[in-house]
């Protein structure tokens, strides 16, 4: 019988730090922490053979195209941008309607329109700053050309996060600090299965996050797993389900 070793898995330190003991306690040897610092990646145990990679969009992208041991963390080009998953979701997605503007115009838009507040995101899947509510001028330095997604304020009352993997649900959590979990949290685990596409895979396993506006529920948006946290989601399922598929 021939004996399958399952990969090493590299963490990037002090990202999504609520995960890291519970990462510890299930992969044991089969994990190593890299920082990434002005010199670059910094890894407490060198790879020798590709590898999993939990952590951040910058270090990941940088990891897949170095030579040598490749990182798998399911980057894939396009797939979570705004333009191309959002259209899988038609209405049920909270920030449909919605238009683009490229950053550059941003300010002469809102201007036209009086400066009214609204939610902004970047279209690209590789966000360098979360979705917000603006109601001054774009939060950070972007290029000129670069897509940005202007959507309606609409009210959040509650948000959870769902792992998807094979397209159902594996495990989910409410998202960030929220502890509400009960009834809602099963009415939006319902929601969430009767609204995965059927023809929209982006990656073995990804993140669904679903939210509970003016009493009903909507998509909120789409990530990759391993660039994601996982709250309180059952975390052994995850790492066994990555194993799965490598």
């Amino acid at each position: 019988m021939t004996l399958l070793l399952k990969m090493d898995w590299v963490v990037e330190k002090d990202v999504f730090e609520e995960n890291e003991q519970q990462l510890v306690e299930i992969l044991g040897d089969r994990l190593s922490w890299v920082s990434y610092g002005i010199n670059g990646p910094t890894f407490s145990k060198s790879p020798v053979t590709d590898y999993i990679f939990y952590g951040t969009h910058t270090l990941g992208r940088r990891l897949q195209k170095s030579k040598g041991p490749k990182a798998i963390c399911w980057l894939y080009d396009k797939v979570y941008d705004c333009n191309y998953y959002l259209p899988f979701f038609g209405g049920y997605a909270l920030n449909n309607p919605h238009l683009f503007v490229e950053a550059g115009t941003f300010s002469l838009l809102r201007a036209s329109l009086g400066h009214p507040a609204m939610f902004i995101k970047q279209n690209s899947g590789y966000k360098t700053f979360t979705g917000v509510v603006v109601d001054s001028e774009v939060p950070t330095d972007l290029y000129r050309d670069e897509l940005l997604m202007l959507a309606p304020v609409k009210p959040v009352e509650l948000e959870w996060r769902f792992v998807i993997s094979k397209g159902s649900v594996l495990t989910q959590s409410p998202y960030g600090n929220i502890l509400e979990s009960g009834p809602r949290m099963e009415e939006a685990k319902e929601f969430a299965t009767s609204v995965i596409p059927e023809d929209y895979d982006p990656a073995p396993l990804w993140t669904l996050d679903i939210c509970r506006s003016e009493g009903s529920y909507k998509v909120v948006e789409v990530n990759s797993l391993l660039s994601a946290g996982w709250y309180n989601c059952d975390i052994a399922k995850i790492v066994e389900a990555v194993d799965e598929h490598n």
